[in-house]
């Protein structure tokens, strides 16, 4: 794994307590940290404008963990919170709680969205078009590739001749070391990479182990957020507060802030799977995606793999 110990640097909740920020991010995983780049770029000749951002963990990983030898999903089970085991509805969720969130142990799968999903969201499907290419420029989003001499167009040719016509490689969002062919080393992405980008840009305050806790409007419509960490509770303001806490956490802030309006539980979308492993007696490696269609609002993700997982 690399080591990027000091990629980049945190300061403390007392420091910023004595700001008053113009944008404040609750939450360091692929949300709050696509905006944290963005809003870095678009503002990268304003210093004036103050930008931060707190995480409710520390530091797990300097890069996404699929990136080391030695992954495995029993290895992340163990690492994160099993909070499905409380909630009936969602018996298989599990948290996060690092710089990156759940994208450090992201496969970079990147599909888009079916459009039948968003017909009744509030943004219209070519503006949507524009944002999902800015991203996928980002992350590197590209058709995996094979690793091997085995041709896996094989296994696209039995699928699409048997009823699976849509199916295609696996959009990933990899990117491969300049040095070699684009089947030598590769990096999967992770939202700690559009931390570093955006400190490219500029600069922004970064704070670790810090646990919102409330949202206040207060009467002169300046916005603060209580922030605990420790035994130490804190209040940071921002004239715009973003969370972006992820499926369980941002509800929960919400609700216990009295937080109403005519968005919240509405655009949402689901992410409920079904892991199954078989065997297989070729040694290659290959990923390959069943999209969406609109008869089966559902999607496959076929990843052969000579590795125990």
């Amino acid at each position: 794994m690399v080591n990027r110990s000091k990629f980049i640097e945190d300061i403390s909740l007392d420091e910023m307590e004595k700001k008053h920020y113009d944008v404040l991010i609750v939450g360091s995983g692929a949300g709050g940290g696509a905006l944290l780049w963005r809003l870095c770029k678009n503002w990268k000749r304003e210093e004036r404008k103050k930008i931060g951002i707190i995480e409710k963990g520390k530091v797990l990983f300097s890069t996404n963990y699929w990136n080391s030898n030695n992954f495995s999903f029993e290895k992340y089970k163990n690492m994160a919170s099993q909070s499905g085991k409380n909630l009936p509805n969602f018996s298989g969720a599990t948290q996060i709680f690092a710089l990156g969130g759940k994208t450090l142990f992201w496969s970079a799968v990147t599909p888009r969205f079916h459009f039948s999903e968003l017909k009744k969201w509030p943004i219209s499907i070519k503006d949507l078009n524009s944002y999902y290419l800015i991203a996928e420029r980002i992350m590197n989003v590209s058709l995996s590739t094979s690793n091997s001499q085995f041709s896996p167009q094989s296994i696209l040719n039995f699928l699409n001749q048997h009823g699976f016509q849509e199916a295609i490689r696996t959009p990933k969002a990899i990117s491969y070391d300049s040095k070699k062919n684009r089947l030598g080393k590769q990096k999967l992405f992770s939202s700690i990479d559009f931390l570093i980008e955006g400190k490219k840009q500029r600069s922004f305050d970064l704070a670790l182990n810090a646990c919102a806790t409330k949202v206040n409007v207060e009467k002169n419509k300046k916005i603060g957020i209580e922030v605990k960490s420790g035994n130490k509770e804190y209040y940071l303001y921002s004239k715009n507060i973003v969370l972006s806490m992820g499926t369980l956490e941002t509800p929960r802030i919400l609700l216990h802030s009295g937080i109403q309006g005519n968005a919240l539980g509405h655009f949402l979308t689901h992410h409920s799977y079904v892991r199954a492993i078989g065997k297989h007696e070729s040694s290659f490696i290959e990923s390959i995606l069943i999209p969406e269609t609109v008869n089966n609002p559902f999607q496959i993700q076929l990843n052969v793999s000579n590795k125990k997982s």
